[in-house]
């Protein structure tokens, strides 16, 4: 059972905030001002190491996010805005390595994004803009090998993709018009199709 000491104030938690966990450890403390969470909030696993550090400012977090696993290493840096994500973030798995490194703006994806396989090697690589993957992005096998490369427009792959095995031989080249899969050749006819469209002048 999880205990919880702190107090009201005209119906509104005020002042500090504790809570421990059933082995008596301390779980959580942070400072509540007219029922919102306000500065500095901290949280510990129950065996003593602590999970994470935020801030908060109007009952929002805001400024920079620490997360701990329960073995102490780091597990994700970031920061906050209004509640929202913003800026790098940053996670590692439990062996201290880095997995995923985004960037955000007003809580959404936006700009270039990586991840990397639990073996340190580059795993994806490529570029958001709103939530939606867009320009040029790239995959590789866990053996450092490129599987995959193409572009993006609004999530749909767009233009020509290639895909090469673990050995590093192609497999596949497909081209993409509007998430629509076509071959290279069907490809090249509907381009010179749009492109001869575009000749045509307007009355």
């Amino acid at each position: 059972m999880v205990a919880y000491v702190g107090t009201y104030k005209n119906g509104m938690k005020v002042g500090t905030s504790k809570g421990w966990h059933s082995n008596g450890r301390l779980k959580a403390i942070g400072f509540y001002k007219n029922g919102d969470k306000v500065g500095t909030w901290k949280e510990w696993y129950s065996n003593g190491r602590l999970k994470s550090i935020d801030f908060y400012k109007k009952g929002e977090k805001s400024g920079v996010h620490k997360e701990w696993y329960e073995n102490g290493k780091l597990k994700e840096l970031g920061f906050y805005k209004n509640g929202e994500k913003n800026g790098c973030w940053k996670s590692w798995n439990e062996k201290g390595l880095l997995i995923e490194e985004a960037n955000y703006e007003f809580d959404k994806l936006n700009g270039t994004w990586k991840c990397w396989y639990e073996n340190g090697q580059l795993k994806e690589e490529g570029f958001y803009s709103s939530n939606k993957k867009m320009q040029r992005w790239k995959y590789w096998h866990e053996n450092g090998m490129l599987k995959e490369e193409g572009l993006y427009h609004l999530n749909r792959k767009s233009g020509c993709w290639k895909s090469w095995n673990a050995n590093g031989e192609l497999e596949s080249e497909w081209c993409y018009d509007g998430g629509t899969k076509l071959s290279k050749s069907e490809y090249k006819k509907r381009i010179k199709k749009y492109q001869n469209m575009s000749l045509i002048p307007i009355q």
